[in-house]
């Protein structure tokens, strides 16, 4: 396997990022809707410039190409609130929380995903975190089982409204440092 780098994203990343994430809406248009992601409504150019401006987006480079984007940052969503977590852990600089990690489609299943997680897990340990925390769609098995894999518990399910829909079922994850 090539040598993979990941680093903070920057407006030089912003139409790789938007390829990445299109690419999986188109994907799952054909085989299933898996993230729940819409084009044009999330993850959009917008949320990509903001991830960037907070310096909390980051990508993961093969051969200088971006292969790989997701947001590391302290923000739970809402329907966090009603989950029964492993650790009650009440100071939000604790929890580090991924939101939209995505994989060209290229270049699944050949570890890309595993060294974003590896990254996400030794960032929560470098910044002091107790504990990693995200949701994914009831419907995305194959990032269910991914997560499981390597040691994240679902911790509970919400249902909610989530970009105009109100079928969505969040399960949540949670990995204690």
């Amino acid at each position: 396997m090539e040598k993979m780098e990941i680093r903070l994203a920057t407006l030089g990343d912003v139409e790789a990022c938007l390829e990445i994430y299109n690419a999986q809406i188109e994907y799952e248009a054909v085989h299933g809707d898996l993230t729940a992601w819409r084009r044009d409504v999330y993850p959009t150019r917008d949320d990509i410039q903001t991830g960037i401006a907070a310096r909390d987006l980051y990508v993961v480079e093969k051969d200088s190409i971006v292969i790989a984007c997701g947001r590391i940052n302290y923000v739970q969503e809402p329907h966090y609130q009603f989950i029964k977590w492993q650790v009650k852990e009440n100071n939000p600089d604790k929890i580090l929380v991924l939101h939209t990690l995505a994989v060209a489609q290229k270049e699944k299943r050949n570890g890309v995903g595993k060294f974003f997680l590896d990254f996400y897990e030794a960032e929560g340990k470098r910044r002091g975190c107790t504990v990693l925390r995200f949701d994914t769609v009831s419907t995305n098995i194959p990032a269910q089982a991914f997560y499981k894999k390597y040691g994240y518990i679902e911790c509970g399910r919400y249902s909610g409204e989530y970009m105009g829909r109100s079928d969505i079922l969040y399960v949540c994850l949670e990995k204690v440092l």
